[in-house]
Parts: C-alpha cells; structure tokens; sequence
C-alpha cells in the first residue's frame, strides 16, 4: 500500500509534506511517496497509491481529482494561505468540473474553523469531508519560539511580482506572455489599467525597499537580509545586494531565516502568519505606497481579514525606523493588540489546539488507509520509464528557480536534509 503527497511549492511545502510522510511511515507499514507538478500523474501510474493527498482540486487537478477517486480515497491539504472569507475560498478552490471534483474527496483539512465555515458557506464541500486539523507548516513555531535567543538581522520579505517574475523575458515579452493567458487577478487587483498597475506596484515596492535600506545601513550599518518571494529570481535584486552589501537568498527553509530576526518587514504576505507564531514582531510597508496610487491594489477588502490587521503599519519612513529600533531593542510588542492577535491564530490558524495537525491529518489519512480494499502495485517496467523521464526532466526542464521537487538535483537534498532535522522537534 502506498500514499502519494503533492508538493505543490518546494520551498512552502516541502516541511508539512516531510512531517506528514515521517508520521505515517512511523505509524504504519505503508510507503509514501512525494510528488510534483511534472511527475505526478506517472508516480500515480506507476504506484497505483490508495490514498492521495492534494493541495487543491481546481483547474488542471480538477479531472486528475476524478479519475484518482475511482480507485483512490483523496484528500485535500490546503497549503496556500489561511483564507476565509467565502468569496476567496470560492474563488480559490471551486473545481472546474461543476463540483463534481469537490463532491469525490474524501476529506479536506480546513487550517481552523474561520476557514471551515468559510468553507460550508461556499457550498464546496459536505459536513462530512471537512476536517479542522491546522497546517503542519506551523507545527515548528511554537517549539522555536521556547528557544529564541537575541538576534541582530533585520529580515525584509518581498511580495510576488507578477512581471519580473518570469525574468527569462523582456518586459515587453513578460507582458505579451501575460495577457495571452488572461493572468489577472480580481480578488488583489482594480479592473482596468492591469499591466499597468502591476508594474506600478513592483516599482513602488522595489523603491521602497532601496530607500529604506538605504537609509537603515547609512544610519547603523546592522545585518539585513532580504528574501525574494519564491517564485522571484534573485537577480532582480543583484543591484541592492552589491550596493549595500546585504544577503540576499529566497532559498533558506523559513523558519531558519525567521530565527535569525528581530523584525521582519514586508507589504502583505502569509510569511507575516510564520513570522508572528515564531515571535518576531512584523511591520508592513502598504501604507507607504504613494496615496494617489494605493487603491490600485484591493488591501481593504482583502488583507485587513488576514494577518495584516496585526501588525504594525508605519505611514511614515521616519517611523518605520523607529519602530524598527524598538524591535532591535527588545521593546517591540509582538502586534500592537496580542488579544486579538491570538484569537485570530486560534480562529484561522487553529493555533494552540491540544492537538498537532500532523497527528489530526494522518490519523485521519491511515483511517482511510485501513477501511481501503484496493490493493496497490508497482509495476517495475514502468517504474524504470518513470527515473528515465525523471532524468530527462531534471537535464532539461528543473532549471535554476524551479519550485518543483525532486531527488535528482542536489540543491533539493540539501533542501531535504535542511528541513528533516527538525523532526525531532515534533514526531
């Protein structure tokens, strides 16, 4: 019997996805398997898994939701942000078969009761599939946060770019590239203008950045360290990183780059979520984008109903640093209301639960496990076709900034052997 993982992002997901893999291994005789966006559909071939594990069930793992539900129990573990509001869950996770998708898992883990509600609001998924279990991705911060000792970086995090992200491309091209595929987002973004306000706002944000850190290290000259989302290519930042002499890396597992903090500065992220339970005060620049500009971006409607709401949120550079030095100091509330900061990480996040999410989601995985009839098989054959196209993949499409995980290429192990030594921590 086998259960196979999809690791959505690498970099987000690699630590809930290990932690799982670890508790059900520990648990049970049954092998699991970790898949990505290009191999997946051949591992589920190949292992012929009981149960599968997703991190959602729309456009294009709609059908494979389906066809796996045939013969497999599958399950959804929601890894990209701690959303709620039921126009966002509608938006973020209604499949594109008219529901038939939702309708054929078996459970989905909701991050807390704000997103469970959300989700019986929605009308996406029955009582019976909605499970309230946390993320496994929290798991560590309540055990690190025990452990702090006094930092000296101050940590700054980007917000994703929609065009120099695929930095492959002129701007021009970036553009042509993105409006061929209809990549607009109403839930974050204005109608109208679009490409525009897109690089509008990278530009603002990157100005922003340079300003402040222009500022900082010609002030004090302390440790910062700026990570780039993800998605983004660190050369966008070369410039800052050899003007001011700062680390640049989006690469390190997150919780060790959130260790080594006093303060972490970023727009709006779901990193301020990681950053708040690990006890680093967080402070968001939005209210330093140029007045007149500001409502290009949907921020009101959106993230004052997420992490932002709690964190500090200067309207001027001078208070920016200001509040900076207080976090150096030591002086720096973690958010300027922790009542309400702690009953929202309860509600979203079920944080503080008598009860591990990796232990509520795979015991509810080795439940399905052991009600499963169908017995799985590996055919060797097409086991090796599978490490010859992996191998191919790995020569020819897992470039540098792939967030697809595989064995194959060594920054990955590394990557693995990074994450895997805080399991001890947890199991």
């Amino acid at each position: 019997m086998a259960v196979q993982i999809f690791v959505d992002n690498k970099y987000r997901d690699l630590w809930p996805c290990l932690i799982l893999k670890k508790y059900i291994e520990t648990k049970t005789s049954h092998k699991v398997l970790l898949s990505n966006k290009r191999n997946h559909f051949r591992l589920y071939r190949y292992y012929k898994p009981e149960v599968v594990i997703l991190p959602h069930a729309q456009t294009y793992l709609s059908h494979a939701t389906v066809n796996y539900s045939k013969k497999s129990k599958v399950c959804l573990m929601l890894t990209e942000g701690g959303f709620s509001k039921t126009e966002v869950i509608d938006m973020m996770l209604r499949d594109s078969v008219g529901g038939k998708a939702n309708s054929s898992v078996s459970k989905v883990f909701a991050w807390g009761n704000a997103q469970a509600n959300g989700l019986r609001e929605a009308g996406l998924f029955r009582d019976d599939q909605i499970v309230v279990s946390g993320n496994p991705r929290f798991e560590l911060y309540s055990k690190l946060r025990s452990q702090r000792k006094k930092c000296s970086i101050c940590g700054i995090g980007t917000t994703l770019r929609y065009i120099t992200s695929i930095h492959r491309y002129p701007m021009v091209d970036a553009i042509a590239l993105h409006s061929k595929f209809g990549l607009h987002d109403p839930v974050r973004w204005n109608q109208g203008g679009i490409f525009a306000d897109y690089i509008w706002f990278e530009v603002a944000s990157t100005e922003i950045i340079n300003h402040f850190i222009a500022e900082y290290k010609n002030k004090n000259n302390h440790l910062v360290s700026l990570r780039p989302h993800p998605y983004e290519s660190m050369k966008a930042y070369s410039f800052i990183e050899k003007k001011y002499k700062i680390h640049v890396d989006n690469k390190e597992f997150l919780p060790d780059f959130l260790n080594k903090l006093f303060v972490y500065i970023s727009a709006f992220s779901t990193s301020f979520t990681d950053a708040l339970m690990a006890g680093v005060p967080c402070i968001s620049y939005r209210k330093l984008y140029p007045k007149e500009r500001a409502g290009v971006l949907l921020l009101d409607s959106l993230y004052n109903h997420g992490p932002d709401q709690f964190v500090w949120q200067p309207e001027s550079f001078d208070e920016l640093h200001d509040l900076v030095d207080y976090a150096r100091n030591g002086s720096l509330d973690l958010s300027p209301d922790m009542k309400k900061l702690n009953n929202y990480l309860y509600d979203n996040y079920n944080y503080g639960s008598d009860k591990s999410a990796v232990s509520v989601i795979g015991d509810s995985i080795i439940s399905l496990l052991h009600g499963s009839e169908h017995k799985g098989s590996l055919d060797l054959r097409s086991f090796f076709k599978h490490c010859v196209k992996e191998f191919a993949l790995y020569v020819l499409l897992y470039k540098r900034n792939d967030y697809n995980l595989t064995g194959f290429r060594a920054e990955d192990r590394m990557l693995m052997k990074q994450v895997k030594k805080y399991e001890s921590l947890i199991l």
